[in-house]
């Protein structure tokens, strides 16, 4: 079973759940969605929309239910029938009663998961999983006037139902990866970096994420808020620590733990006692990236007070770094952490810099993306 079916199945669940919370009666969970939708896009929701005209006016004045889903004249006495149409969302329910023998005939264009029309929320699942923005996504059907759910309905979907079908897949999915790496002969190798979700100093939110770089799975993302911690600057660490709470709850042992030159980081990993035994690395990337932002900032000063002896030792190369010659001791030989940049890469079009979203928010479709790894 794809993941995105068990986030779907899950949903599903979430929906009885709260129903029967309220005091809602249990039936049947159709076994529909995945049959009909065999990946959650959005090209694969609009395709199950054929029933629905191209282009839905505002006003239904005239418009006629296809005749090969709603009867024109009445099975029992025959009578002309005219269907009252009515619309929530993506459901179309067509519905005709005979005015000579009063006989009532109901058609809808899709299935209930319990009370929700199916594609109402399939189409919710849709915008989520793909990435979109549901004011986007939404106002592109409205341009279109193709007939779809509105925002309060996504938000409604997205509280009640995807993000704890998210959470609780996501959860099945790390134990997952987390017994692998717990089988790992001598201790696993993981690299962990964070990502804000703006550039700058003035980020809300940081993400940290662990990787099992053997494998390439994502082991944890620990979200961090700016205002927990004092700042964006010390989200990092944070992330790190809550990180490696996750490892040392579930028993993996770590051998080499490869990050970013993160000064914090560097001196929690060397004062903390629980990582004493672990073999801390720098990225090559990251430290070629660093030396190389340095030269730039260099280059356009101007050399003063030189001496003419002083360049016969400038073409001699012989130009001490004492930082540098610290750490390059510690370049990692063999794992790096160029799959992390890349998975943080294509999580920006999960959840974009620069668009706000609340914190479960966030959490959610940060890991939407670690399904498709």
């Amino acid at each position: 079973m794809h993941v995105l079916e068990q986030i779907y199945d899950a949903a599903i669940t979430q929906h009885y759940c709260y129903q029967t919370i309220r005091g809602a009666e249990k039936s049947t969970i159709y076994k529909w969605y995945f049959s009909q939708l065999p990946r959650m896009t959005l090209e694969g929701v609009l395709s199950q929309l054929q029933l629905l005209p191209a282009v839905w006016p505002r006003t239904l004045p005239g418009y006629q239910v296809p005749r090969n889903s709603a009867r024109s004249f009445c099975r029992q006495c025959g009578q002309g029938l005219c269907p009252d149409i009515k619309c929530r969302g993506t459901l179309l329910v067509a519905e005709q009663e005979c005015s000579n023998c009063h006989a009532s005939v109901t058609w809808r264009n899709q299935k209930y998961v319990g009370r929700i029309p199916g594609i109402n929320l399939a189409l919710s699942c849709a915008i989520l999983f793909s990435g979109s923005t549901p004011t986007k996504a939404l106002h592109m059907l409205d341009i279109l006037g193709v007939q779809s759910i509105g925002y309060s309905s996504f938000m409604e979907h997205q509280r009640n139902f995807l993000q704890p079908a998210v959470k609780e897949v996501w959860l099945a999915e790390q134990k997952a990866v987390l017994q692998v790496a717990k089988q790992a002969e001598g201790g696993a190798a993981v690299g962990g970096d964070s990502r804000c979700d703006s550039p700058g100093h003035c980020a809300k939110f940081g993400s940290y994420s662990l990787m099992e770089l053997q494998s390439g799975k994502i082991i944890d993302v620990q979200l961090v808020q700016s205002n927990e911690v004092g700042g964006s600057y010390h989200m990092e660490l944070e992330g790190l620590k809550r990180c490696w709470k996750t490892l040392t709850k579930n028993r993996v042992k770590v051998k080499t733990l490869v990050t970013d030159r993160h000064v914090q980081i560097r001196s929690y990993i060397k004062k903390d006692v629980a990582m004493k035994d672990v073999d801390h690395r720098f990225d090559v990337w990251h430290i070629a990236k660093s030396f190389k932002k340095k030269m730039l900032a260099v280059q356009g000063k101007d050399a003063q007070n030189f001496r003419a002896r002083s360049r016969a030792r400038m073409l001699r190369q012989k130009h001490p770094c004492d930082p540098m010659r610290k750490d390059i001791p510690m370049l990692s030989p063999m794992e790096q952490t160029s799959e992390l940049e890349a998975y943080h890469s294509v999580v920006n079009q999960f959840s974009p810099k620069m668009i706000g979203f609340s914190y479960f928010g966030m959490t959610c479709r940060v890991h939407c993306f670690d399904f498709y790894l």
